[in-house]
């Protein structure tokens, strides 16, 4: 008896796995140490947040923070920031950061039509303070004036002030006529 053999094929889906590649951690520079080691000195952010900035991971850094000299690298930090000499730029930092991280609530609560409209005046005044758009009484751009001095020796000077800004809508001076051919003088 002759039996046929039937082979069949099957057909397996394909399956897809996402995999998390994790990132390169950064090479460990001795100014990327000093940098991390200050940051977690002045203690501002958050740590997982200071790690993801450096590129090194929670291992690493477990690691890290066992040495010595990573410590003592620290404590200087810490010692530096908080000095009574760093007071002035320590407080502007903190203020600065502070503002960065109030900004959203702050445009939240200015767009927002049942806030009180003299509070969202204040929030725009202090956003264009700090942001230096705001002008101060009597000082103008610095193109707007102008101001030429020429020593001629002997306590002698000539100064000339002016403004860059138009007078009036009419030119300040009329053009110089084109000379014709026969009014050019001849040079010899």
């Amino acid at each position: 008896m002759w039996v046929k053999k039937f082979s069949m094929t099957q057909i397996v889906p394909s399956v897809t796995v996402p995999v998390t590649v994790p990132e390169p951690e950064a090479v460990l520079t001795p100014s990327l140490l000093g940098g991390l080691a200050r940051e977690v000195g002045i203690n501002m952010r958050d740590l997982d947040d200071i790690l993801a900035t450096y590129k090194i991971s929670t291992a690493t850094y477990e690691k890290l923070k066992t040495k010595d000299w990573f410590q003592k690298a620290v404590d200087t930090a810490k010692i530096e920031w908080n000095s009574a000499d760093n007071a002035l730029f320590r407080t502007q930092i903190e203020a600065i950061y502070t503002l960065e991280k109030a900004m959203p609530f702050g445009y939240a609560r200015a767009v927002d039509p049942k806030e009180p409209l003299n509070h969202v005046v204040d929030f725009l005044k202090l956003c264009a303070d700090i942001g230096g758009v705001k002008k101060q009484p009597g000082q103008g751009q610095t193109s707007e004036r102008f101001q030429i001095t020429i020593n001629l020796g002997a306590d002698t000077k000539l100064e000339f002030e002016g403004s860059r800004s138009p007078i009036s809508a009419n030119p300040a001076l009329a053009a110089l006529p084109v000379p014709e051919l026969d009014d050019r003088e001849e040079r010899v």
